[in-house]
């Protein structure tokens, strides 16, 4: 269990990364309404995953 674990949080610190650096260079190079927009957008997308995702259930098999 703690690869997976280790696996997940270790993308939290590349997200983190990548957005720092994407909202650096949007507000140097466009202003800080496109970076507003580019933190929107991200909020909408993990919205409608977490909608697709909300309801689904464990697929039962060997292990239920």
């Amino acid at each position: 269990m703690a690869f997976p674990l280790g696996f997940i949080d270790g993308w939290r610190y590349v997200g983190a990364a990548i957005t720092g650096v994407g909202s650096g260079w949007l507000i140097d190079n466009f202003g800080w309404n496109y970076a507003f927009y580019f933190w929107v957008l991200g909020a909408l997308d993990v919205v409608m995953l977490m909608t697709i995702i909300w309801n689904c259930g464990a697929i039962k098999g060997r292990y239920h």
